[in-house]
């Protein structure tokens, strides 16, 4: 009976020290997390297009050779592609420079030695600008060829595939460096992102200007308390912004091993986010239209990254962290 009792608070005590460990830990990679998001997605952001442009050169170089291989009519000039009269122009926002700092972000933040950091770092950042060459491959193409839909392809390859590989890439990396079987299995997540991200994209085609709507008129109200009246035309089929809800649903839901309320809840308070950030980037684009303010030029370039990329990225990459603590086992004395 003694013996007993001995081993049921030495394994209390064992759980309520993981529980503090665990606490510590995460507190531990949001700071650390946030701080390289914040480091690296602000100056990305703020610097000025001219900056970019080796990297967007070299970029449609490199893109142009692989169309070349079954195109062989691909013409590339600086950073425009042309195919067939079909152009593509490389900027910097196609060059996944943002997802590579948040890559390497998350692989800095998580718990790890130096040199296993250093060369996830390298490889995933390698790993990115290779299959985004395919992606933008791949994209111009089938814009020469169903030049209607080339704008759904660009948002779902270029926003959420993409999102999703820099993901899985995490999710590979973190569970090798954590040696855990009993974790989110990557490849079953991609699939389950698939599915959930097809089916959200179907739906939010129809459901995009209502949501538009929505937030214009938080935005008009804010300048009519201000006593600065805009009127804001809807002059886009598609706003590419919105879509980062789509990859925030797709990435969350897709998690397997987590109860569906807290993906659920996890989703809505991303989804709240993501309504302010988009109220917020709405407002510095009608001051710099309507009242010529350039200085927001760079906030709002900065809000558009943050609200696409890394809001997403954060809540995806807390939850696998919460996962992983969750499922990692202790011993108890």
């Amino acid at each position: 009976m003694i013996q007993k009792k001995l081993s049921y608070h030495g394994f209390s005590r064992g759980q309520e020290v993981k529980k503090q460990a665990d606490k510590k830990t995460m507190s531990a990679f949001t700071i650390k997390f946030l701080s390289a998001i914040l480091f690296s997605i602000i100056p990305l952001s703020l610097f000025p297009e001219e900056w970019y442009t080796p990297l967007n050169r070299f970029t449609a170089f490199l893109s142009g050779e692989v169309i070349s291989l079954f195109l062989p009519s691909s013409v590339v000039h600086g950073s425009l592609i042309s195919v067939r009269g079909f152009r593509v122009n490389v900027i910097s926002e196609c060059s996944a420079i943002h997802l590579m700092a948040l890559l390497a972000s998350f692989i800095y933040a998580f718990p790890s030695v130096f040199w296993i950091k250093f060369y996830g770092i390298i490889s995933g950042v390698l790993f990115l600008f290779s299959v985004n060459i395919i992606r933008i491959a791949m994209v111009t193409i089938i814009g020469m060829q169903m030049p209607g839909i080339f704008d759904i392809f660009h948002i779902y390859l270029g926003q959420m595939i993409m999102m999703i590989i820099m993901i899985s890439f995490s999710l590979y990396w973190g569970l090798w460096v954590s040696g855990s079987s009993d974790m989110e299995s990557p490849g079953y997540y991609i699939l389950r992102f698939l599915v959930f991200s097809a089916i959200g994209l179907v739906i939010w085609l129809f459901l995009n200007r209502v949501c538009m709507t929505i937030i214009d008129y938080f935005v008009m109200w804010f300048f009519a308390i201000i006593s600065y009246p805009v009127d804001i035309p809807r002059t886009h089929a598609y706003y590419y912004q919105t879509f980062s809800l789509i990859s925030l649903t797709g990435l969350l839901l897709a998690f397997k091993k987590v109860k569906l309320s807290i993906r659920i809840r996890w989703t809505a308070y991303g989804a709240m986010l993501l309504f302010f950030f988009q109220i917020i980037l709405r407002i510095c684009n009608a001051w710099i239209t309507a009242y010529g303010v350039e200085w927001m030029a760079g906030l709002s370039q900065v809000i558009y990254n943050l609200c696409v990329y890394a809001i997403p990225v954060i809540f995806t990459s807390r939850l696998f962290m919460k996962t992983r603590l969750a499922r990692t086992k202790f011993a108890g004395t």
